[in-house]
């Protein structure tokens, strides 16, 4: 991994560390409503309002996200990485489609969260989200702008630790390829080939120069006797 892939681990650890806690204290609250309708007398006789579940539902998968994209970021695990990385962009959805309704149209959240009939719900809501000083269409947006870049983070991540692991395999295929070279050529006694070549070169040259020598006998051997013969046949009547 080079100083590219450090940067991106560093940032989406960073982001997915504070998107978790964010998650967290968003179903930790969705979770203090919910305990506290059921506590309170006025309320725990009504049914439980949708936006407490909607709250809580948000929180609770955005965490799950983001802590699998945390330990994904730490651990360089390819498959956790696409894990979170698919999980989390169910979750922007949801809250990009949220945040679009907030700002668009909110009147829409009384029909999806709030039970029919509930003014209470719906004045509850009317504070909330329609407020113009809540500014909860836009504080949702930026939510949903930075689990976006964090799920980019994380997805160039899960790519640039998916080519390592790539280049990481082929350079241990080559290494244990050229280990096997190395032992080959240790196990391979190369002096005892080259004594025993040395040897059978001697040996050659040995030979060669017994045969030369025998020959140069008989060769000066002939050479004697053609000498000799004339003076024979001279001295013969």
């Amino acid at each position: 991994m080079g100083v590219f892939g450090k940067c991106l681990r560093v940032t989406g650890e960073s982001l997915s560390t504070f998107l978790f806690l964010t998650s967290v204290a968003l179903l930790t609250f969705g979770i203090f409503l919910y305990i506290k309708w059921e506590s309170d007398e006025t309320t725990s006789s009504h049914p439980i309002p949708g936006y407490i579940y909607l709250i809580m539902s948000v929180g609770g998968s955005a965490s799950l996200g983001n802590l699998v994209g945390y330990m994904g970021a730490c651990s360089r695990s390819s498959l956790v990485l696409s894990c979170s990385v698919w999980f989390l962009f169910v979750v922007v959805l949801c809250e990009l489609s949220l945040s679009l309704v907030l700002l668009l149209n909110p009147s829409l959240i009384d029909t999806v969260v709030c039970p029919e009939g509930d003014e209470a719900c719906i004045n509850k809501l009317d504070n909330m989200f329609k407020d113009p000083s809540s500014h909860a269409g836009i504080v949702v947006a930026c939510v949903c702008g930075c689990q976006l870049f964090a799920l980019i983070i994380l997805g160039l991540l899960q790519r640039d630790i998916r080519r390592s692991n790539q280049e990481s395999d082929a350079d241990a295929l080559a290494w244990e390829r050229g280990g096997m070279r190395r032992t080959l050529l240790e196990e391979y006694n190369w002096e005892q080939r080259r004594a025993e070549f040395e040897e059978r070169s001697r040996k050659r040259a040995q030979r060669a120069l017994e045969s030369r020598s025998v020959l140069s006998d008989v060769a000066r051997q002939a050479l004697s006797a053609h000498r000799a013969q004339p003076s024979e046949s001279w001295d013969s009547p």
